[in-house]
């Protein structure tokens, strides 16, 4: 697991998103902070799940280039 702190302008700022790739699964989860406000299990987001390995990969390469931008 990695974290790390987005530009405040990044399009993803407001996204929570989770990749795993393993030599036999792969998938990728991505949900959108619907702007709510209040306790945590009150909030809503907009989600999407793929189990479609070409979509995770991409997924993780798009990641990935933001941890190591130049």
């Amino acid at each position: 697991m990695r974290g790390i702190s987005l530009d405040p302008t990044d399009p993803l700022i407001n996204e929570w998103v989770v990749v795993v790739i393993g030599s036999h699964f792969a998938a990728g989860f991505a949900a959108r902070d619907l702007g709510d406000t209040g306790p945590d299990m009150d909030r809503r987001f907009a989600y999407s799940m793929t189990y479609n390995r070409d979509a995770a990969v991409r997924m993780a390469k798009s990641l990935l280039s933001r941890m190591y931008a130049p």
